[in-house]
């Protein structure tokens, strides 16, 4: 096993939907960006392959281990010679008398399967008028724990999601080896934003060792969305923070922030053939923000674009997410976000 500190890792941040094809092609974009900075194993989140739009539609896309989709992973991975967490692959029951597992698999820099393992606690939840998500009408609950498996990161304990919630699992894997506690996730919004840093650095902490929780982000369809905010916790307790506001940043990171505002500002203008630009940093609840953690809206601007007055902008960013309008694609914002790319 390779010392801990020699070697990277990736942490995918996904927002997959029902069409495997663009899951996989956005995977295979977040392994060559992995590969250009010489990462060694990269994490994916749970529901890598898809998200269904249903439990009907999550039991027929299933597939089993020797399928052509997997193999498309192993390929990946030898080609690449990286390792890869699979978060929370679809697997149907061998012997097609259960329900389909969520399977976490290791893939080797050689593309065999060195490690797998089926979810144990299944997420049902049923907040009435808010979320509901019983895991349990398209997934079979796994039977054991499984050894941590060596990577050349170090040894993982395996675990999905859910899992977090019950800390006797990251105590065995730790008294079994595990340097590393993975946890890949679907967390939903409202409980992420109640408890998935909480949950992720308190099983470091009374563990002593590092977790590594790549999330899905985003509207996967009308009726899921998941919360994000992927995590790496170091023994330390030293995550990439979470900053909720502008004054918590240091002078340099504040100088960094604008610097970058400045650049994206001037190939936005450029793009859109504008004159000005509405630069908002909504900092703080009580100031509008409603992703909590500091960010800047870039929006170019011509003359005239929101009638006579210039700050009508200013309710247009209040009530963009509220105001009932359809919610872009993940396939449309994919095309958009690799248009930006293109332009830096």
């Amino acid at each position: 096993m390779a010392h801990l500190r020699k070697n990277l890792i990736a942490v995918a941040q996904l927002t997959s939907t029902h069409d495997l094809d663009e899951n996989f092609k956005t995977c295979v974009q977040m392994v060559e960006r992995a590969k250009d900075k010489r990462c060694a194993m990269i994490f994916f989140p749970e529901c890598f392959d898809f998200v269904g739009k249903d439990a009907q539609q999550t039991i027929d896309l299933s597939m089993d281990l020797n399928c052509h989709y997997l193999q498309k992973f192993k390929t990946l991975a030898s080609d690449n010679k990286m390792y890869m967490s699979l978060g929370g692959f679809h697997q149907l029951d061998p012997l097609r008398k259960e329900k389909p597992f969520n399977n976490h698999l290791i893939i080797s820099d050689k593309g065999e399967i060195v490690g797998q393992y089926h979810k144990l606690h299944l997420f049902d939840l049923d907040i009435p008028g808010k979320v509901k998500l019983m895991e349990s009408h398209f997934n079979s609950a796994g039977k054991k724990l499984v050894d941590p498996i060596d990577t050349p990161v170090g040894k993982i304990g395996l675990n999905i999601c859910y899992d977090v919630r019950f800390p006797e699992l990251g105590i065995l894997h730790r008294k079994n080896g595990a340097q590393i506690l993975a946890y890949p996730s679907a967390f939903t919004v409202e409980t992420g934003m109640a408890h998935w840093e909480t949950l992720m650095r308190a099983r470091a902490i009374e563990n002593q060792c590092y977790v590594i929780s790549s999330g899905q982000v985003g509207n996967h369809n009308p009726k899921r969305s998941s919360y994000g905010h992927s995590l790496v916790v170091d023994v330390l307790i030293c995550p990439l923070r979470q900053v909720k506001k502008l004054i918590e940043l240091t002078d340099e990171e504040t100088a960094d922030l604008f610097i970058v505002a400045k650049k994206v500002q001037a190939k936005m203008e450029e793009k859109y053939g504008a004159t000005s630009s509405t630069v908002s940093c909504q900092d703080g609840v009580d100031a509008g923000q409603s992703v909590l953690h500091v960010h800047i809206h870039i929006i170019p601007r011509t003359k005239g674009d929101l009638g006579p007055d210039p700050d009508a902008i200013y309710n247009e960013i209040m009530k963009h997410d509220k105001d009932g309008r359809t919610v872009r694609t993940h396939q449309q914002m994919t095309k958009e976000a690799m248009e930006f790319r293109n332009l830096f």
